[in-house]
């Protein structure tokens, strides 16, 4: 599946080359060499000028019917950590230099990478964590002779969501096994079901087939799985608080930072076999559900924002991760 880009926004920068001209062409209409014949120096002007029109003309239309596409892109990701991305473009021309909007990270080599035909692949490191479902990609067209460098903004499609998951904290073990695991004679199986159904999502591998739900599968075009109520016996419930505050840290973002230490303490819960729910605010509001795996705890962290977070299910033995730092008290 590929997708065209939408919207286009960006600026326009005069290049040294572009300058010199103009003087030349001033310099030449303003003193008419003695040494040139008039005829000769109306061609020269005319020539220099041409060039001028075409390398300033060129670069502002030419990008208004490119499409930037991309073709291929991993679905999961880390943050720092580079990553293939396969674009295409729609039509063969002059180089154009892309790059990854700033915000979101930078392509390898930093400065850009150069494509003349009509495919390219680059490796991408995205620099923050997140979910999207498109990619901010600068396009600097230089025209035929390098005179102007036009530059614009294309939102790119994903053929399918990306989540930009954290890396884990490199903290000391943040979970105490005698205050923290809780019940252990109740088994995995059972705490990791349900008998009420809280919502149906998109099928991920791994997923039981039990927990298809046919019709909501049929409606959406797509495998979609119900997502159970937790019972809450000897559960733990991480949950992920990343309403802001008056909170600094020397080390970097306290939000970020937040993250990395929930995505230390999901890895150790799940290296110890541990039935774990994850309690986290998204784009459509609270949500706890159980996670399955270090997959499924990397896409729910990548998709955490800041709100309430969903409710602790009863009998959860809840650590909150907020800003402020990790808290752990049994219910």
């Amino acid at each position: 599946m590929t997708t065209e880009a939408g919207e286009f926004r960006g600026g326009v920068r005069l290049t040294p080359s572009l300058v010199l001209l103009v003087v030349a062409l001033g310099l030449i209409a303003g003193f008419r060499p003695a040494v040139a014949s008039p005829t000769t120096t109306a061609v020269v002007w005319a020539g220099l000028m041409a060039l001028v029109m075409i390398g300033v003309i060129w670069p502002l239309a030419e990008p208004r019917a490119l499409r930037l596409r991309i073709l291929r892109c991993p679905t999961d990701m880390i943050e720092g950590v580079p990553a293939v991305v396969e674009f295409g473009l729609t039509r063969r021309g002059f180089p154009l230099r892309i790059e990854l909007d700033p915000s979101l990270g930078a392509f390898e080599p930093a400065r850009g990478a150069f494509i003349s035909g009509d495919q390219l692949v680059v490796t991408a490191v995205m620099a923050r964590r997140g979910a999207h479902a498109e990619l901010a990609v600068l396009v600097t067209d230089f025209g035929p002779f390098g005179l102007l460098r036009v530059g614009r903004v294309m939102r790119c499609k994903l053929p399918n969501p990306l989540f930009v998951g954290p890396v884990p904290a490199d903290d000391e073990s943040l979970i105490d096994p005698s205050g923290i695991r809780g019940d252990r004679s109740v088994s995995t199986e059972a705490a990791l079901s349900g008998d009420t159904v809280r919502s149906v999502r998109s099928y991920v591998v791994g997923d039981p087939a039990h927990l298809v739900h046919w019709r909501s599968s049929a409606h959406a075009g797509e495998l979609m799985v119900k997502e159970l109520e937790p019972t809450g016996d000897g559960l733990v419930a991480v949950v992920v608080d990343l309403r802001t505050s008056d909170v600094t840290d020397a080390s970097g973002d306290p939000i970020e930072r937040a993250v990395r230490l929930a995505a230390r303490v999901l890895k150790e819960a799940l290296d110890q076999a541990m039935p774990v729910v994850l309690c986290t605010a998204e784009a459509t509001g609270p949500v706890a559900a159980r996670v399955h795996d270090r997959l499924d705890a990397q896409r729910r962290l990548a998709a955490a924002v800041g709100g309430v977070p969903g409710a602790v299910p009863g009998g959860c033995i809840p650590i909150v991760i907020s800003p402020h730092g990790v808290e752990a008290s049994p219910q």
